[in-house]
This record gives structure tokens, sequence and C-alpha cells, in this order.
């Protein structure tokens, strides 16, 4: 069960990790519409994302609409609001990010706690267990073996005459 937590846990997080990578190619893909808007060109293979792009530009317009010309270009600040709101999307799925490897460190540290206090049962019941048993036996033999080492003992002298 352990280890199915761990998997669901790492599954958030490349989960995760994918959403904010989709968030950094939608950015790219935002600045690119925005560079064809401006130098009024038509690139085929943007039209792919083309229909996302101009909805998530058109929320972007609600909330911020101002527009001037500059050298010619119209400068629509829609695309920096667009802009802004993927990167907070980022932002807000590093923090979740963050929160869920919160969520794991408090996990697997309350595990750790459990397994110690299970352990720690185990071994009184154990410890009582054992003494229980010694206390049932009546009779005890204790056999010792003797033998003295080589490095105490010394050899026999032996004399040829």
């Amino acid at each position: 069960m352990h280890e199915f937590i761990l998997g669901i846990f790492r599954f958030i997080k490349s989960f995760l990790y994918l959403l904010r990578i989709i968030c950094v190619f939608l950015i790219l893909m935002l600045l690119l519409y925005w560079i064809q808007n401006l130098t009024n060109a038509h690139w085929e293979w943007m039209s792919f994302i083309k229909p996302f792009l101009d909805g998530l530009l058109a929320a972007a317009n609600q909330i911020y609409s101002l527009s001037f010309d500059f050298f010619g270009a119209k400068f629509e600040l829609k695309y920096a609001s667009s802009l802004i709101i993927l990167i907070a999307a980022s932002l807000f799925l590093k923090l979740v990010s963050f929160g869920v490897e919160v969520i794991e460190s408090l996990y697997k540290g309350a595990r750790f706690v459990c397994k110690k206090s299970e352990e720690t049962i185990v071994n009184k019941v154990l410890k009582d267990n054992i003494t229980r048993e010694e206390m049932k036996i009546s009779k005890y033999s204790v056999v010792i073996h003797t033998q003295i080492k080589k490095k105490f003992s010394h050899a026999e002298i032996s004399r040829t005459e």
C-alpha cells in the first residue's frame, strides 16, 4: 500500500510538471502568435493552436484591453495580459507541486512514526513473551568447557642427555 501511495505522489508530481511544460509551450506559442500579428503575417503551421490562443486573448481582453500604435504596428496589451495569465498559471502549478511534496514528506514522516511505534509495541510484546517463557523453566543446566589458550600455556621442556 505504501508503494502505491508513493506512486500516486509520483504521478501527481509528474502530471503537474507536464502541465508546467504545456504552460511554457503555450507562452512560446503566444509570443510567436503575437509576432505573427505584429508583422501581419499568416503562418499556416500555427493554425492548430490558433483557436486556443484566440480564446485566451479574448479572456485577457476582458481584463486589460489597452492598445496603441508604435512605429506603425498596433500593440495590444491583451497579449501581455495573456502572458501574465500563463506565467501565473505556471507559478501556481509550481506552488501546487511544492504543496504535494510537503504532503508527501508529511506522509512519509507520519508513516515512519507509526512504524517506529509498531516496532516498539512488538518488541515489548516479544520481551514479555520471552520473560514469561523463561519463568516457566525450573531446571537449568550450565555447561562449562575449559581449555587453555596457546599463548598462556608453556611447552614441556625435554632434556636430551
